[in-house]
C-alpha cells in the first residue's frame, strides 16, 4: 500500500534482487537482498515521511516514490 504505516511487499518476476530505500536527501536508509518473488519488508521503525524505494533485478531497475504515515 502507498502510503504505508509499517510493512511493504515487494514483487517481482523472479527471485533475486536488492532492494534499496532513499530519503528526500538521497541517503540510503534501508537495504534489503531479495530472495523470493514476493517479499514483505518490516520498516516500521523508519519516521514519517516520503522515501524513494528502488529495486534492482536482473531484468532492470526500477524505483517508486512511497509515503510512510
Amino acid at each position: 500500500p502507498n502510503p504505508f504505516y509499517s510493512t511493504i511487499i515487494i514483487t517481482t518476476l523472479k527471485g533475486g534482487g536488492l532492494a534499496q530505500l532513499f530519503n528526500v536527501l538521497g541517503e540510503k536508509v534501508y537495504s534489503m537482498q531479495l530472495i523470493k518473488n514476493e517479499q514483505e519488508i518490516d520498516l516500521a521503525d523508519l519516521p514519517k515521511g516520503i522515501y524513494f524505494m528502488q529495486v534492482k533485478t536482473d531484468d532492470g531497475v526500477v524505483a517508486q516514490k512511497i509515503i510512510k504515515q
